[in-house]
């Protein structure tokens, strides 16, 4: 069989582990045929092909070889795909963005603009299955294998979004790169998942012991491949209002969870060293003092909250009280 005739069953349906059927590029392979990531048990999703399909004189590399050709995935990385907007692939704002683009410049050259509309086919690259990494236990996952095998700086900046009848196309923003910004594809430590402008960056010095549950960290251990730092718009610093934003949480929260104190104290601690040592501009001592008007402090004992006001140590002005390890 020659290489197109495989490119056209690349929509051919196939019957999943659970007797649905679904388009051969939506699937993935079951652990039996041996993939390059055994997905199936770690995530569970009906997009698993069926192992009806071998039979005891067939060899199941012959089926493995055959479906990945029909477009059946067996990693998650780069795919490169022609969609459209009500095949609800990717979000529906990418195709209206896109569209919108193609059309001005339709417009701008006097160059059939009628023919442009929200319908249109787009050809662009996302990486496999991005469309369910809006799950947090997936995009854990999801974004680990991700790092392994995508190298954004060798991906196509453009996109082409098909018009007319004799293969016309316009340049648009590719998938990929909109999807950075626009995709709730970015697990957090409060297992959720965001995108990646409302996450604060994992590298930031002791995130993890200052933000605890109260900021939404990317969730992720390891350090960010140098390539894809420039591509995650992280939030890349603490600063004054998240200090305030963890403090005035710690105390609305009062947890009479033991643990949970002892690792509070040692947070707020934290927090203190770090204001101690931020050169506030008159309009943040002034933000200080308000908030000290209308939030308590954790004392000493890491059980009782009091207004600062109420408290004996001074060290940061406005607060009046910042650290209770003196």
């Amino acid at each position: 069989m020659q290489e197109q005739h495989y490119e056209g069953l690349k929509n051919l349906p196939l019957l999943t582990k659970e007797n649905s059927l679904i388009k051969s590029n939506s699937g993935f392979l079951a652990n039996f045929y041996e993939p390059e990531l055994r997905l199936e048990g770690v995530y569970k999703n009906d997009f698993y092909v069926s192992e009806n399909y071998f039979e005891s004189k067939d060899l199941k590399s012959e089926w493995k070889t055959f479906f990945i050709k029909i477009g059946v995935n067996q990693s998650i990385g780069l795919q490169r795909i022609k969609s459209k907007r009500r095949d609800n692939l990717v979000e529906r704002e990418y195709f209206n963005e896109v569209c919108s683009e193609a059309k001005q410049k339709a417009t701008s050259e006097n160059y059939h603009p009628h023919l442009v509309g929200e319908y249109n086919d787009v050809t662009f690259n996302k990486i496999t299955y991005s469309e369910l990494a809006d799950n947090y236990l997936f995009s854990l996952l999801f974004w680990n294998e991700v790092f392994k095998s995508v190298i954004p700086n060798k991906i196509n900046k453009d996109a082409y979004l098909h018009w007319g009848y004799f293969g016309s196309t316009w340049s648009v923003k590719n998938y990929f790169f909109w999807s950075l910004e626009n995709s709730k594809f970015i697990p957090t430590t409060q297992k959720s998942c965001l995108k990646a402008s409302e996450v604060y960056s994992n590298a930031i010095p002791q995130i993890f012991e200052i933000a605890g549950k109260y900021l939404p960290v990317f969730d992720y251990e390891g350090a960010v491949p140098p390539e894809w730092q420039t591509q995650l718009k992280f939030i890349p610093a603490l600063g004054l209002n998240e200090y305030l934003q963890i403090l005035g949480s710690i105390w609305r929260e009062n947890s009479q969870d033991e643990q949970l104190q002892k690792e509070n104290q040692k947070r707020i601690g934290l927090i203190y060293e770090k204001l101690a040592l931020m050169n506030f501009h008159s309009s943040e001592r002034e933000k200080i003092k308000e908030w000290a008007n209308s939030n308590k402090l954790l004392a000493k004992n890491g059980t009782d909250f009091y207004y600062p006001k109420d408290l004996s140590i001074v060290t940061v002005e406005g607060f009046r009280v910042v650290s209770f390890w003196g």
